[in-house]
């Protein structure tokens, strides 16, 4: 949201953006944000997450944040396929 509103002049990014956006793997599960107009698929983790480092999901696979936002964007509709992945940790 900060870089958003501070760096591309944004000034309420949060009406732009699908928060917990469902896509159906073997179960339901939430992407953390998405942008609609830009095709933008946001993953977002704590802040004391190596997001270079693998993850076990709730299907027992190890994935990084990348990997789990590229199987999130295999399971969208194709006019919903991302542009562009962005990975960021929450501050404290």
């Amino acid at each position: 949201m900060e870089l958003l509103r501070t760096v591309y002049g944004v000034e309420n990014p949060a009406q732009y953006i699908a928060f917990e956006l469902p896509v159906k793997l073997s179960h339901t599960n939430f992407i953390d944000g998405y942008i609609k107009e830009t095709r933008v698929l946001i993953e977002q983790k704590g802040a004391d997450i190596d997001l270079s480092k693998g993850q076990k999901q709730s299907d027992g696979s190890i994935l990084t944040p990348f990997q789990q936002a590229r199987r999130y964007a295999g399971h969208l509709p194709h006019s919903q396929n991302p542009r562009w992945i962005v990975l960021c940790n929450l501050c404290k």
